[in-house]
């Protein structure tokens, strides 16, 4: 190369090919990074028919969330109703617990209304000395 004599040419150019030093290691750095998306690109083209599974997701998931409320709905009206199943059996345990407490009293009175009995009974009305007659009876 030539010596070039003026101070400040010689300057310029040594800034310029600075510049184009930079500017081509600019181009390397672009030229690998387009190399490296292009890979990319290449790899994710692969996964392009998948696209279409997304709507497909996004229905499934859809209908999951409105299956998930159902049940949430079902497992409420489930407890409700175990609750109210068991409040019954509560009373009808305290009924049972009363009938058998009475049963026999109501013995006592289905025996006395009962079908024989009401054919035997008198067409007048029951005084107090028959129904003592009729408690003898039923105790001896």
């Amino acid at each position: 190369m030539a010596k070039i004599k003026d101070k400040g040419l010689r300057e310029a150019i040594k800034r310029f090919e600075k510049e184009i030093r930079s500017l081509k290691e600019e181009i390397n750095r672009k030229e690998g990074m387009t190399n490296s998306l292009q890979k990319i690109v290449a790899e994710l083209k692969k996964y392009e028919s998948y696209s279409k599974y997304e709507d497909l997701y996004y229905e499934t998931t859809v209908e999951y969330e409105k299956e998930k409320d159902r049940l949430v709905k079902l497992h409420n009206i489930h407890n409700e109703t175990t609750t109210k199943c068991k409040k019954l059996e509560e009373e009808l345990k305290g009924w049972k617990e009363w009938y058998n407490y009475n049963k026999k009293s109501f013995d006592q009175l289905f025996a006395i209304a009962s079908p024989r009995s009401l054919k035997k009974a008198p067409a007048e009305p029951v005084t107090s000395k028959k129904r003592k007659k009729i408690k003898r009876k039923e105790t001896q």
